[in-house]
Formats: C-alpha cells, sequence, structure tokens
C-alpha cells in the first residue's frame, strides 16, 4: 500500500481492474497487527475502518431482526470497547477469500483473535475509482462507499460527477486548496450534473479536533465548504449537490445542517431484497422463478446489494450462454462459473 500512486492500477472484489484516484497522507498514526482465527494478520492505522459482526448481531439475523448486522467501525472503537469483546468479532469473506471449511464443508468465519500494538508510522489513505471503492491488499479488502447518488442521478436525468480530492488538495498545498474549492463550487453552480462529495469527512472536518500540524488549516477549509453552500441558496443554480461519509459523527454538526435532506441508508431487509430482485429482472426482460428467488434470498441473508447485483448479472450471463433454453436461476456463482462471452 506503501507504494501505491495515483494512477497505479489494483484488484477490486469483484475481480476487476481498478484505478488508484487519490491518494491521503495522515501523517504519523499508531499501527497495530491484527491477527485473524485463520492464521492471516495485517497492519492497519489506529482509524482504519472495519466491517465487523458480534454475537448479539448473530442472534439479531437468527430471529428475523435484521438481515444483515455488519457494523463499519474503526479500529480504535473496538480498541476502546465500543464493541465489546474483539475476539469474538467476525470480518465478511470475499470471493477471493481462500475459504477455511468446518468438518461439515461449511465455510468459517474468520474471527479476531488478537490486536497488538506494533509503532508509530506514517500511513495513507487510497480512493479507488470503482462504485464500491474497494481493493484487495492479500486476501482482505479495503472498505469505502457511492452508487446510491449515480441512481439519483440517473432518475433526476443528470449528468454525475464527484469532486476528486486528490487534484483539489493541490498536491498536498493546503494553503491554495481553499481557492481551489471556491472554483470547482463555482463551477458546479453553472452546470446541469449532480456533484458528489464522498467521504466529505476527509475535508470537512469537526473544528476543533485537528492537530497543531496543520495550523487549522482543515478548520478553514471546512468554513469555506459551508461559505459555499451558503453561497448556493443565495443564487439560482442548476447543479444538486450530495456528499456521503461512514462517519458523520467527523463532520463539522453546523456543515450538516447546510444540506437541505439527511438520510441514513442501511442494509436491505430480506423482503426489499426480493422486491428489488424481480424489479431488475422484470427491467432486463428475464422470465423467473419466484420460489427460486425467495430461496435465494433466504439462504444468503447476509449478501450484500453489491454482491446480489452481480449475482444477478452472472447467472443472466450464463443463461444467455445456454441460448435461454433452461430456466433462468438465480444462486451464488463463482466468475469462474460464467462465460466470458
Amino acid at each position: 500500500m506503501g507504494e501505491l500512486s495515483v494512477d497505479s492500477t489494483v484488484l477490486t472484489p469483484q475481480g476487476d481492474i481498478a484505478t488508484v484516484m487519490g491518494v491521503y497522507p495522515q501523517g504519523v498514526r499508531p499501527i497495530f497487527e491484527i491477527m485473524l482465527t485463520n492464521g492471516r494478520k495485517c497492519l492497519c492505522s489506529d482509524n482504519h475502518l472495519w466491517h465487523v459482526k458480534t454475537p448479539g448481531d448473530r442472534e439479531k439475523i437468527k430471529s428475523g431482526e435484521t438481515a444483515n448486522a455488519y457494523h463499519t467501525i474503526e479500529l480504535t472503537q473496538i480498541l476502546n470497547g465500543t464493541i465489546k469483546d474483539a475476539n469474538k468479532k467476525s470480518l465478511p469473506i470475499t470471493d477471493f477469500t481462500v475459504p477455511f471449511l468446518d468438518d461439515d464443508g461449511k465455510v468459517k468465519e474468520d474471527f479476531i483473535k488478537s490486536i497488538k500494538y506494533i509503532k508509530d508510522d506514517k500511513c495513507q489513505c487510497i480512493y479507488i475509482g470503482s462504485p464500491e471503492h474497494l481493493y484487495i491488499t492479500d486476501d482482505n479488502i479495503i472498505t469505502h462507499n457511492t452508487s446510491l447518488c449515480k441512481y439519483i442521478a440517473h432518475r433526476l436525468d443528470l449528468d454525475f460527477a464527484y469532486i476528486n480530492y486528490a487534484k483539489m488538495m493541490s498536491g498536498g498545498v493546503l494553503g491554495d486548496t481553499a481557492s481551489n474549492i471556491n472554483r470547482v463550487f463555482r463551477y458546479m453552480a453553472r452546470t446541469e450534473c449532480l456533484f458528489l462529495m464522498d467521504e466529505v469527512d476527509y475535508i470537512a472536518t469537526k473544528r476543533g479536533t485537528e492537530g497543531a500540524a496543520t495550523g487549522g488549516e482543515l478548520s478553514r477549509l471546512t468554513i469555506t465548504i459551508m461559505q459555499e453552500l451558503d453561497y448556493y441558496k443565495k443564487v439560482k443554480v442548476k447543479s444538486v449537490i450530495m456528499a456521503a461519509t461512514n462517519r458523520a459523527d467527523q463532520v463539522d454538526p453546523a456543515l450538516l445542517s447546510r444540506f437541505a435532506i439527511q438520510k441514513e441508508i442501511g442494509p436491505l431487509a430480506i423482503p426489499e431484497k426480493v422486491a428489488y430482485i424481480e424489479m431488475y429482472l422484470k427491467n432486463v426482460k428475464v422470465p423467473y422463478d419466484k420460489k427460486n428467488i425467495l430461496d435465494y434470498c433466504a439462504r444468503n441473508i447476509m449478501t450484500c446489494q453489491r454482491d446480489v447485483e452481480n449475482d444477478l448479472i452472472r447467472c443472466i450471463a450464463r443463461w444467455i450462454d445456454k441460448d435461454r433454453k433452461e430456466p433462468f436461476m438465480l444462486s451464488r456463482i463463482s466468475r469462474e462459473g460464467v462465460s466470458k462471452q
């Protein structure tokens, strides 16, 4: 990861190639070694995001209270006991993770076995040009978010664009960033488009929380963004501005209040997942069996919407590859199970 730079290429969980769009220095941070029960281990900083599931989450799934109980949290939240008993937390398994099987042939979950402080070291955040912003490092993947905003742009019949923080940060010179923000917002004001400020917590942090090394520049950037959003209210603009973050708690409350609509997007429940799959298949005119869809959702409670979409695309490709002569069946299949055609 330390060798990645803008325009480097990486592998996504779906096996596609994605380009590094931005590299953001995080300064010197505490580094910890995470050991999993399957023997794998990795190094990460204290603010690294992990997707975890607890025993309490599993009980909610069994009772039908929720379909997907994973939480995206920082390592510091695990260390501080926000979710107790780190060694009872399991991590999701991707298509490219080599699975560990139990005696019955079922895939074992990967649990956190231990967390050990290593040293303080320089860190950087990598922004990937793919819808989920996920990429693989050895057996594990790095987390992030985005498809909803593209869908909203589609429904509004607007072009979609997002702000590239790597370009905006002017090669790391914070003093030039405020003027860059001003130019970007003035451009957005006269362009009919949906603009996404993804991971807005990176550039609009809560004032008073930054370290002395930046000299208060991050707080000034937050104020600049708020002033630009206020400008939007005074003039008639053609564009729509959206912001996304996994850490709303780190965004300045005054900035959040500038957005007319605020929504927290949770995972799909089983009925929502069934309705989504049926709508998808109807839109692309693929005949389906209702029982097959219900069975798929029941067997894959923890499968996220992104992976459902991948399964749909792969199964449709397999159905077409067989000249549509066999009934369409939705199932969890590997990429190797589909013809490249």
